[in-house]
């Protein structure tokens, strides 16, 4: 089927992009829930982790059976320390992806000198304790965070974990030039050594970034920190504009020339701007949630927000928020932050965010609406790829994809809610009107319902879905 495009293997419906024409259907987007016993992780459980917060990735780890959260774990800087001395990458597991613990391990201890240190009194005693603590700073350099791990089963045993983090080269003058993204390699997630830098051209500050390995290419993304001039007249202790950049790579080593992916527009208020992406891949669609920055010294708060891209480059974004900031009364008033991807359990998507009780800028109690500095770890879940819906009433609606192959011997499913309606497919041949195969589902409500059509072998055909009191998500091939 030389030139013709393959039905995808996951169709979202957040757009347009494989419908030829729809007619009478609305589309709605939705958001995670967030799980009631949050946070999962919080401040004040461990000495050694005063904030901890979800820059980092949560993975199922199919080299130990288990699910794994890298995070960041801090402490306050000592005096004279830079801001960022005590801020550490930190594993927590999990059996069920619901309930997390930080492991003891011997990589890093914690002593009584650090208790004392950190105000922690009451954990003050004369021994080194094991932790949960796995990476930070090294000889001529200090972590700032890291951004991404991806677990590579087919890489080289001592380099199945891929880390990617930013730091600061201390035998240079502290400037944007001392700045670095850089990799690092594990054979286990545990114990990590250093690889070589990123030679990324950063238009901008370096600070927070993702790492995606596309599943279709197998190309590594690496998303990052960019900046362009500050259009605001009103206060800010940061006058820039930030914005997100993208670099490719095939083997990690030799990197694709910089591109900016996402800057504020014409659309957004002055003073909003984006702080990170995080991407993550279903099927041939690239998804992310992008962190938006109020930067207006009263504000000073980051959001949580959905978008999607086709290509990587181009991504169309939602302006309300995808898991919204607490509310007065609870405890992620301010500064949301997301894991780089989200686990799929079953038929669930679990997204591991992490809020605070203190804005961006300023921190602890330098506003009349600011709160202590206190953060927390939590999760949020969303039924298997139900961000948006095509529905219909009763009078019914339809939508016809565009032409695409079909190959042979695989099914079609459907990710519908038809409860109390029907769903109704059809397959239509290349200059054909009467269908060539047809099918109705009614009654259902599931991630994965099969739909029983027949294909023209070695040609494209168009798929018509017609709703009645129904919602469909998404479409898969398998």
């Amino acid at each position: 089927m030389p030139n013709q495009p393959t039905f995808p293997d996951v169709l979202l419906l957040v757009d347009d992009h494989h419908l030829q024409r729809k007619r009478n259907l609305t589309r709605t987007f939705y958001q995670p829930i967030k799980c009631a016993e949050n946070p999962i992780l919080q401040t004040g459980q461990v000495p050694w982790d005063h904030l901890p917060l979800l820059f980092g990735s949560t993975r199922f780890d199919p080299l130990i059976n288990c699910y794994r959260m890298w995070y960041i774990a801090c402490q306050p800087a000592g005096p004279g320390e830079n801001a960022h001395a005590r801020t550490t990458v930190a594993e927590a597991l999990s059996k069920d992806g619901t309930h997390w613990t930080r492991p003891r391990r011997d990589v890093k201890t914690w002593s009584t000198s650090k208790a004392k240190h950190a105000g922690n009194a009451k954990h003050a005693n004369n021994t080194k304790r094991a932790t949960n603590l796995l990476f930070g700073s090294g000889r001529d350099e200090v972590f700032i965070e890291h951004g991404s791990v991806l677990i590579l089963p087919e890489a080289p045993a001592s380099r199945r974990y891929v880390m990617t983090y930013c730091a600061i080269d201390t035998r240079m003058p502290l400037s944007k030039e001392s700045r670095y993204y850089r990799l690092a390699f594990s054979g286990d997630g545990i114990h990590w050594r250093r690889g070589p830098r990123i030679p990324v051209v950063a238009p901008g500050a370096i600070d927070r970034h993702a790492l995606l390995r596309d599943p279709d290419t197998g190309e590594f993304l690496f998303y990052f920190r960019g900046e362009q001039p500050f259009r605001g007249t009103f206060p800010t202790t940061d006058r820039v504009e930030r914005t997100i950049c993208l670099q490719r790579s095939k083997d990690l080593k030799n990197w694709s020339a910089t591109e900016q992916v996402l800057a504020p527009d014409g659309t957004d208020r002055i003073g909003h701007n984006f702080y990170s992406l995080m991407p993550f891949a279903r099927g041939r669609t690239l998804l992310g949630v992008y962190q938006l920055h109020d930067q207006h010294t009263q504000r000073q708060m980051l959001t949580l927000h959905f978008c999607w891209s086709h290509d990587g480059t181009n991504w169309h974004r939602r302006r309300e928020e995808f898991i919204p900031a607490g509310r007065p009364g609870q405890w992620d008033r301010f500064n949301q932050a997301v894991a780089d991807q989200p686990i799929v359990i079953d038929d669930t998507m679990h997204f591991y965010y992490s809020g605070r009780q203190h804005r961006h800028a300023g921190y602890e109690n330098s506003k009349p609406d600011c709160g202590p500095l206190f953060s927390g770890i939590a999760m949020a879940t969303l039924k298997l790829d139900r961000f948006a819906s095509l529905s219909a009433s009763f009078d019914g609606g339809k939508f016809t994809t565009t032409p695409q192959c079909w190959p042979a011997n695989q099914k079609l499913l459907a990710n519908v809610n038809c409860t109390w309606g029907r769903v109704e497919f059809e397959v239509i041949k290349p200059g054909q009107k009467q269908a060539y195969s047809a099918c109705c589902i009614e009654g259902v409500d599931n991630v994965r319902v099969p739909v029983d059509l027949d294909w023209p072998v070695d040609q494209p055909a168009r798929l018509v879905v017609r709703l009645f009191n129904a919602n469909i998500y998404a479409l898969y091939r398998q």
